[in-house]
């Protein structure tokens, strides 16, 4: 497992006290097993990001031979810095076990790692605090935050002394940070000028075989408005959106790439980071470098965010509608004109009826987006339940959803969590989504069909203050593309007044068409011809996308 920081080259000894066998005595003092060091382990859960066990390393293997820890032999304190005068917590120890990873288990291993486990009920348990000024999720830094201080000896099962107790505390040194530490720190600038950081996971099985000839989805995921910043890491610890699809448990069923970016930090309330058409480019040009980089599928890439993530979700999957196998968004809203675009695309919309940040009904929640979708022809599977379930209750109740959803061929769901049900804030249904495993099994069992591979040109007729185009659209491929969506750039100042066949939208210099239901299937090797008119100069009509993909 990778780990940040160094262990601590002091050569501090540790000790515990087990109770004696019956008729056993001490013996004469083990040889020195020196400490070489400590990490703490951070994990994200479902509620937050916890320091979950300090992890002490010996020099030699510790064997115990069936001996028991008491935990009372060990004292605890997290000295938490970040938000002014620093906060002395006194943390609970549940278990101590020998183990051969920095890392908690079930059933410890012998080995050179002693683990104390702690509760995460603890006040000083968050490794993250949020900050009302910037309205930030921030880090406390945790090199150097613990100190352990044990205050009796260790003896193993026949009641020799193992491990001594030493006079001065373990300070750790590093931070251990399962599933986090295997998500790369990457950062890509568009053509334009646009950065974005973003952290990076390959599946295990990439890195063990990556010359293997297999292919892997990819996930998308947007966090909200509390995990933007420049730190490239608040996203993917801020809560469960990203680990979710990384965890071993869902990379033992689906293993994917991940890509989570961070968003930056300058934000007014009612803005939204996601929207700007400059930053949904860069996000594209990073899955597309993905895709072409590394073996994923791209007929498996998944698009999930949310609250401010999923509000940028709804604005970016209307503009290249059949770019994503699939989509799982939460506590979300949009533009209820937009939306029917997607209405044969398979999305999941989950809200708590009680959000008190986000709006659950009104003109714009992702409820009237989903009503919207159904005025549009498409057809949508609506329940609701409470978002305390347990995970097999919730897992019940989505699997249901699920079955009518298919018998009613329906691609759109919505779930509404219960009044008063969503775990710590109304606003955080993303607490019961992300640990509901049917909801991210219907997400990868979708694979898109009919993607694009394209060829075009453009052809323009200018008049004093305006032109006309003509846009030619080929499908090289060997799949016909339906309910298919051309987008293509206009110089900046032209505004674009009317379009055909199909549905125009403009933001900006970016414009798209969508498919009308009378000519919304282009066969391959079949030519689909679109004409616009528009005021300002012809220059820089080009750029032009099949369902997202740049046509040649």
């Amino acid at each position: 497992m990778q780990r940040t920081g160094k262990f601590l080259a002091s050569a501090l000894p540790a000790a515990l006290a087990v109770a004696l066998p019956l008729g056993a005595t001490p013996a004469a003092a083990a040889a020195d097993n020196t400490v070489v060091g400590a990490d703490v382990i951070a994990e994200v859960q479902p509620l937050a990001y916890n320091v979950t066990a300090v992890a002490i390393r010996y020099q030699r293997t510790i064997d115990l031979e069936g001996a028991t820890v008491p935990t009372s032999a060990f004292d605890v304190q997290a000295t938490l810095r970040g938000q002014g005068t620093p906060v002395v917590r006194n943390r609970t120890v549940t278990r101590v076990y020998t183990n051969d990873e920095p890392e908690r288990a079930a059933t410890g291993e012998k080995g050179k790692y002693l683990i104390l486990e702690l509760a995460t009920s603890d006040a000083g348990a968050a490794a993250t605090y949020f900050s009302f000024a910037g309205f930030l999720t921030e880090l406390y830094p945790l090199a150097g935050a613990y100190s352990v201080t044990q205050t009796a000896d260790v003896l193993d099962g026949r009641g020799r002394l193992e491990l001594d107790a030493p006079s001065s505390p373990i300070v750790n040194t590093g931070v251990v940070s399962p599933v986090v530490d295997d998500f790369s720190r990457e950062a890509y600038t568009s053509p334009g000028g646009t950065s974005v950081r973003y952290r990076f996971f390959a599946p295990e099985a990439y890195r063990d075989k990556p010359r293997a000839k297999k292919l892997y989805p990819l996930v998308l995921a947007l966090h909200g408005v509390g995990e933007r910043g420049t730190n490239n890491t608040s996203q993917i610890v801020g809560n469960q959106l990203a680990y979710a699809f990384a965890e071993p448990g869902r990379q033992s069923t689906d293993p994917s790439f991940v890509i989570a970016p961070q968003a930056p930090a300058v934000w007014a309330p009612g803005t939204f980071i996601w929207n700007p058409a400059d930053l949904q480019q860069a996000l594209l040009d990073i899955v597309d470098r993905a895709v072409a980089t590394y073996p994923i599928d791209p007929d498996r890439v998944y698009l999930t965010g949310l609250s401010m993530g999923s509000i940028g979700s709804w604005e970016l999957l209307p503009k290249v509608p059949r770019k994503f196998a699939a989509a799982l968004l939460v506590t979300g809203q949009g533009d209820p004109a937009k939306v029917g675009v997607l209405k044969d695309l398979p999305l999941w919309a989950t809200h708590s009826v009680d959000d008190p940040t986000v709006q659950y009904s009104g003109p714009i929640s992702d409820r009237a987006l989903v009503e919207a979708i159904e005025a549009a022809g498409g057809t949508a599977t609506w329940r609701e339940w409470a978002g305390n379930l347990s995970r097999a209750e919730a897992n019940a109740k989505a699997s249901e959803q699920v079955q009518a959803a298919r018998a009613a061929g329906s691609p759109t769901l919505f779930t509404t969590y219960s009044r008063g049900t969503t775990p710590v804030n109304a606003h955080w249904s993303w607490v019961p989504t992300y640990q509901n495993d049917v909801m991210l099994d219907w997400l990868f069992s979708h694979e898109r069909t009919g993607s694009a591979s394209c060829s075009a040109s453009v052809s323009t007729s200018s008049w004093d203050g305006g032109f006309s185009a003509t846009v030619r659209v080929t499908n090289t491929g060997t799949k016909p593309v339906a309910g298919w969506s051309v987008g293509l750039s206009v110089a900046g100042g032209v505004s674009v007044a009317k379009a055909w066949p199909g549905t125009l939208t403009q933001d900006g210099t970016s414009v798209s068409i969508a498919a009308p239901a009378s000519n919304s299937t282009v066969q391959p090797g079949k030519t689909l011809t679109l004409g616009f008119t528009a005021s300002g100069s012809p220059a820089g009509a080009s750029g032009v996308t099949l369902d997202g993909a740049a046509c040649g």
